[in-house]
């Protein structure tokens, strides 16, 4: 991970900053702002999902992170976060068109950082494949806005160090969108 840089775009996160004050502030600021990290390739579904792999020869082979922004709602307990992605992962083999054999998520846990809740979960998956792939998922809840998070790696050390590597511009991320 050492020598990885982030890259976080001033300009539009200033512009929404900006644009989140002025009155008649559209809804939807959250557009303005984008996220990019060197050595990772970003891209965007039509349902909103973010996507960035990892296009640098010294990153942990099949990394990937993507958010979605989510409805907000600030009370989601972590019991209730638990709750439901342990019903996820048990439901996951049923739901995959016969790809995965087996899920499982545990470590659940809560923190707060700059305001923001952080829920997350330790997850891994089987394949029938016979490969596995680790990942964190998490729910960052701010003043404002809420967006899932889901960090893909080969294992579960990396899945979390590259979690905690996009983190801190997640959590700006967060903090800017209204």
């Amino acid at each position: 991970m050492t020598g990885w840089r982030f890259l976080f775009l001033a300009p539009a996160v200033l512009f929404a900053a900006i644009a989140a004050l002025l009155p008649g502030a559209p809804a939807r600021a959250q557009e303005a702002v984008a996220l990019a990290f060197e050595g990772w390739d970003r891209s965007e579904s039509a349902d909103g999902v973010v996507t960035f792999r990892c296009n640098d020869p010294r990153c942990p082979p099949r990394s990937k992170v993507s958010y979605k922004r989510q409805p907000h709602r600030p009370t989601v307990s972590l019991a209730q976060f638990e709750a439901h992605h342990s019903r996820l992962s048990r439901e996951a083999p049923a739901n995959s068109s016969g790809h995965i054999t087996a899920a499982r998520i545990t470590g659940f846990s809560e923190r707060t950082v700059e305001g923001v809740r952080v829920l997350s979960g330790n997850r891994e998956v089987a394949w029938t494949s016979g490969g596995a792939t680790a990942a964190v998922d998490a729910l960052l809840i701010g003043p404002t806005a809420s967006f899932s998070v889901v960090s893909d790696a080969a294992d579960p050390k990396t899945a979390a160090a590259v979690f905690a590597h996009f983190l801190p511009r997640l959590i700006d991320l967060v903090l800017v969108t209204r």
